[in-house]
């Protein structure tokens, strides 16, 4: 009852952002316990008695928003310590978001591997402490990234969300950004060039 308090609990916490201008964030995920964020759901297989890779199972209905339904997932990849993973799912069939929840005595393992799989990068980084809880956010342009550990619901939480509606949406974000830092590099560069000339005029 308690890990179903603390989705909830984190569902309502969600909020976009995008990261501070001109910050680069080499580590944003593009993917997330080996599932590509904003890919179609399709992709991965229902389970089946036999199979043992990678599947979705139980589909629930969505909880917010233009998320259409939400799947467990099975076979996941051993982190180390006991944990359950969720996708939710837009009605046009993208993966929107990905979780895993796990007893609050694995918090700092997951802390540890937050940390090291997406460094702190100022301006895409930040901590919200609001009494016994932890929250941790990484946001990119592409992806938001959130951490909560709670005693209290005896709990820590991982979810990855992809920003844009959409595919589309995601990949057309992708490219702009790589244009906007070529346009900022071109940019510095001309001003660069520029200053060895006017101390040549002066």
């Amino acid at each position: 009852m308690k890990l179903k308090i603390a989705w909830a609990l984190m569902a309502s916490l969600i909020s976009f952002g995008s990261q501070a201008a001109g910050v680069v964030w080499e580590q944003q995920p593009d993917s997330f316990m080996g599932i590509r964020i904003g890919g179609p759901a399709s992709d991965i297989p229902e389970c089946t008695d036999t199979g043992s890779g990678l599947c979705k199972t139980d589909r629930l209905p969505g909880r917010e928003g233009d998320i259409g339904h939400t799947w467990n997932l099975r076979n996941l990849p051993d982190l180390g310590f006991p944990y359950r993973g969720d996708m939710s799912v837009t009605f046009s069939g993208d993966i929107r978001e990905i979780g895993i929840i796990s007893r609050f005595e694995n918090a700092q393992e997951l802390e540890d591997i937050a940390n090291e799989r997406y460094g702190r990068v100022p301006g895409t980084f930040r901590d919200e402490n609001t009494g016994d809880n932890l929250r941790r956010i990484w946001e990119g342009d592409f992806t938001r990234i959130e951490y909560l550990r709670s005693a209290y619901m005896d709990s820590v939480i991982l979810l990855v969300r992809l920003v844009p509606v959409s595919l589309a949406d995601y990949e057309n974000a992708k490219l702009e950004a790589k244009k906007e830092q070529e346009r900022e590099a071109a940019e510095a560069q001309r001003k660069a060039r520029e200053i060895p000339r006017k101390a040549r005029l002066l």
